[in-house]
């Protein structure tokens, strides 16, 4: 299933946090994506160095104000990262952990009407999907970011193609191909989609689904309500109905995590994706 939710960006803001002695490591980059701005690359290009945890803070700040001046960033964070403690501030060691960096972010992406694009040229930068919750607004639309270490040369080489194609194409998805494998692509809508779908299947449809149901029905009858025994053929009825998924449940979750976006798939669409998965 392809949401094709549009996005609108355009500014590159780069935020480093370059330990000592790593200085010509970031000029390197930042030169190469302000020559690619500079020579037919068609977007603005900002750049912006943090040297502690409440910079970062004050600098989200900062683009939180300027997106109501016209900015429409992709934020591109090339900070080390750990897979357990989040961004490092290479100046001082300190962390800002996963969940604070998903938090600061859904403040820009609720902005930004769920249009916010992240780049993390950071190890271990995929573990910022770890902590969303679909019981708030998205942290972003999409996050760019490898699951491992990744090579200070492959960022060098790649991430100047990656602009090149993204500003010129339009496409999110033939951008990445630029980086290689070492990066993944992470959509919300899509990520959404399969979390409701293999909840679909595993609690709505199948042995997970009569389980479920069944599980329901003996709550009813352990409560009052099973002191008329004789009405366990219309609470069989009523659990069937509340378990089925439908459309109120995909648009609750679209409503909220997507802010309104894709809410023009149907839950039938969803569940065909279901039953060819079968297949």
């Amino acid at each position: 299933m392809n949401p094709n939710i549009p996005f609108n960006v355009n500014t590159v803001y780069l935020v480093t946090s370059s330990r000592p002695g790593e200085e010509g490591i970031t000029r390197r980059l930042v030169e190469s994506i302000s020559d690619t701005s500079s020579n037919g690359g068609d977007f603005s290009f900002l750049h912006a160095r943090i040297n502690s945890g409440d910079g970062y803070f004050q600098l989200l700040e900062e683009i939180f104000y300027e997106i109501d001046k016209g900015l429409r960033p992709i934020i591109h964070f090339d900070m080390h990262g750990s897979q357990e403690r989040g961004l490092e501030i290479g100046k001082t060691g300190e962390f800002i952990d996963w969940g604070s960096v998903i938090d600061s972010l859904r403040i820009l992406n609720t902005k930004l009407n769920n249009e916010l694009v992240v780049l993390m040229t950071a190890c271990h930068g995929l573990h910022a999907i770890l902590p969303i919750s679909f019981e708030k607004v998205a942290p972003f639309l999409c996050l760019i970011a490898p699951e491992q270490e990744i090579k200070i040369g492959h960022i060098e080489d790649r991430v100047p193609e990656f602009y090149r194609e993204l500003f010129s194409s339009g496409s999110l998805a033939h951008a990445c191909q630029k980086l290689g494998s070492e990066f993944n692509y992470f959509h919300s809508a899509e990520f959404l989609f399969r979390t409701l779908t293999r909840y679909i299947k595993e609690k709505c449809k199948g042995a997970g689904g009569q389980k479920r149901r069944e599980d329901l029905l003996t709550e009813i009858m352990e409560t009052r309500l099973g002191e008329e025994p004789e009405k366990i053929s219309e609470y069989r009825t009523k659990v069937k109905q509340h378990v089925a998924p439908n459309q109120e449940l995909l648009d609750r979750y679209t409503s909220r995590f997507l802010m309104g976006k894709a809410s023009g798939i149907k839950i039938d669409e969803l569940l065909t994706e279901i039953e060819k998965s079968y297949l």
